[in-house]
């Protein structure tokens, strides 16, 4: 007993040490690895602010990785530009016992321009280094500090990183003086605990949250930034590349963004000349726009520009003539500029895309966008300018952009509009099918698709053949699939596209004896899907209306009678609804099927019937035609 008790002793102090050592503990309950890659034992980030353009950006945390099931983990990079400057980056790995393993050398932090092949001017940069070890479990601690000079925003605090991740806990700071205002806006904040004080005539925020269990991924579930408390910061007043500017509302966010613009500016003769012509074409205003639309389009092509204030300054219109490229602010701010010579207004808009979104009507912040485009009001509707792509056919915005809101940036400051909801995405297929006597099938096969599942398969007009048909062969569910000949082609004027495949297989059919068996449906059919075992955790968050409608008609073999054909099926629940036709006239067999799935936020406990739904519709889909040789 006495020699238990001094082991126990030993581990204890052992543990001590180390936790002295590293400056944090490495203990954490039990109930933080259910469901856990990874545990955060501690997170601190410190945000100092000195000035109207001086913030100090301190990082401290440590991550106990669990096993290798997430191995992304163990990678890092902390980004920069010429406004910020990174000091005392250090990285040290510790084992399962909490015993140093080693600190990461300098030469082990590699330095990278954080730039792609469509940006052309650019000044970011990010430090990237893999802290490893190959026994589970280990520790990584990083700490930093990163000076700005500079600065509009302040990053978005998420405690909760990602699926699969506890946190014992996870702290964000805030110091400033009352002339150096920073406000706050809270997300699910049920969870943090706030507090605020004063400290050497500064004013402290201190967020804390602790022993979070990890959360796990749940199909059919709102994004996960809207899952996870946060934190938004803003600066009311700053100073940036020399450009002073308050962000107190929308309105002087827009004002600011408005000071922006370049006013002194002049296009070509050429273009001029181009636009003059344009204008004797139509009298009508939309026709102007879109043919002025059409001309940019043909004239630029999209360059990322992330240079100082050229990150939020669009490049000058006349410089956009001269050169021919721009990134989304400059393109759309010169497609405005093209139609004010046209005397036709137009709102150069801002607008956030992917996981950035204006969350809040009354707390303005740059951390809500990171988009540009176009808004045209006209007498009849409004239309809207997606300017940054070559083929975006005309009034269309992308999925990214729409059903949400945006900044018109305008001579007296920003205005809050809307933009258009999503169009329902829309699949229409028509299919025939013919058989010859060697069992062969022929199938010629055209797809078009419309609303938001135009945008989801546009990019498949910028594929090769070879790249079209391996695309095609990789999707179907058709064996033996041979290609004689696939197109793909767009009308810009409903933005939609059309796929149309001319294939044949010699495996399509299974026969048994004198029978034939042939799916009625083998390309779009819907397969059952399997509810989760734990607890439903979040809402049923459909994100757009879907509508699936497919026709196919069977001619069918010569020889062969229908000995089995499924019977019309039909029902509709508010998740969406189902109807299937099946129609006999002589040797041709009509298919028709509609399946729709209607967007929207439903109740958690509706998460059951929602399955039931889909394999409900997958239990009707199943369905085989049997034919017997006569």
């Amino acid at each position: 007993m006495k020699k238990l008790l001094i082991v126990l002793c030993f581990i204890l102090v052992h543990f001590i040490n180390s936790a002295k050592e590293a400056g944090f503990s490495f203990e954490y309950a039990d109930s933080l690895r259910e469901n856990a890659n990874a545990i955060v034992l501690f997170s601190k980030v410190t945000y100092t602010r000195t000035s109207l353009s001086n913030l100090t950006e301190h990082v401290h945390y440590a991550m106990t990785i669990l096993s290798d099931r997430d191995d992304d983990l163990k990678e890092f990079s902390i980004s920069y530009d010429a406004f910020t400057k990174v000091k005392a980056l250090e990285c040290t790995i510790y084992d399962k016992n909490g015993d140093k393993v080693r600190t990461l050398k300098k030469t082990e932090i590699k330095d990278y321009a954080a730039y792609s092949s469509y940006t052309l001017f650019h000044d970011n940069r990010y430090k990237y280094f893999e802290a490893y070890h190959p026994d589970y479990p280990y520790t990584i601690e990083i700490e930093y500090s990163i000076d700005h000079d500079g600065f509009l925003s302040i990053p978005t605090w998420y405690p909760i990183g990602d699926y699969n991740i506890s946190i014992k806990e996870s702290v964000l700071e805030a110091y400033f003086a009352d002339d150096l205002k920073i406000n706050f806006e809270l997300r699910n904040a049920s969870e943090l605990a706030f507090e605020k004080g004063v400290e050497k005539n500064n004013t402290v925020f201190h967020w804390q949250i602790n022993g979070v269990k990890a959360l796990e991924y749940e199909k059919y579930a709102p994004p996960f930034m809207n899952q996870v408390p946060s934190v938004y910061l803003n600066p009311v007043r700053f100073i940036f590349d020399g450009v002073k500017g308050e962000f107190s509302s929308w309105n002087s966010l827009g004002e600011w963004n408005y000071r922006l613009l370049a006013d002194d500016f002049d296009l070509s003769e050429d273009t001029k000349k181009d636009l003059d012509a344009i204008k004797k074409k139509s009298g009508d205003s939309h026709e102007l726009v879109k043919l002025v639309y059409q001309y940019m389009q043909s004239k630029t092509r999209y360059v990322g520009i992330q240079l100082g204030i050229g990150g939020f300054k669009p490049m000058s219109p006349e410089l956009v003539d001269e050169v021919g490229y721009g990134d989304c602010k400059a393109l759309s701010y010169y497609t405005k500029s093209l139609l004010q010579y046209l005397d036709i207004q137009s709102d150069y808009a801002i607008v956030g895309v992917d996981r950035r979104e204006i969350i809040f009507d009354h707390f303005p912040s740059l951390n809500q966008l990171n988009h540009a485009i176009l808004c045209v009001p006209l007498s009849s509707d409004t239309v809207w300018l997606e300017c940054t792509s070559q083929i975006a056919p005309y009034n269309h915005l992308y999925d990214g952009t729409t059903s949400r809101k945006a900044v018109l940036v305008k001579e007296g400051g920003g205005e809050l509009v809307h933009t258009p909801n999503a169009k329902a995405g829309r699949a229409e297929q028509f299919v025939s099918i013919t058989f010859d006597e060697d069992g062969k099938v022929s199938f010629k096969k055209k797809t078009k698709y419309t609303g938001s599942m135009f945008d989801d398969y546009c990019s498949l007009e910028q594929l090769s053949d070879k790249e079209l048909r391996e695309y095609e062969l990789k999707s179907t569910t058709v064996n033996d699939m041979k290609i004689n000949s696939m197109s793909v082609s767009s009308n810009p004027d409903e933005a939609s596209l059309i796929v149309i495949n001319d294939f044949v297989s010699n495996n399509f059919m299974m026969k048994s004896g004198n029978r034939l068996f042939l799916e009625l449906n083998p390309f779009t059919q819907v397969t059952k899907i399997a509810g989760q075992k734990a607890e439903r955790r979040n809402k049923v968050y459909i994100k757009n209306d879907l509508i699936y409608y497919d026709q196919i008609v069977f001619a069918l073999p010569l020889g062969y009678d229908v000995e089995h054909c499924p019977e019309n099926k039909s029902f509709s629940t508010k998740f969406g609804d189902f109807e299937m036709s099946i129609e006999l006239n002589g040797n041709s067999l009509l298919f028709n099927r509609t399946f729709r799935i209607t967007e929207g936020e439903y109740e958690k406990s509706n998460y059951t019937d929602y399955i039931e739904f889909v394999n409900k519709v997958a239990e009707n889909e199943d369905c085989k035609l049997i034919l017997i040789k006569t």
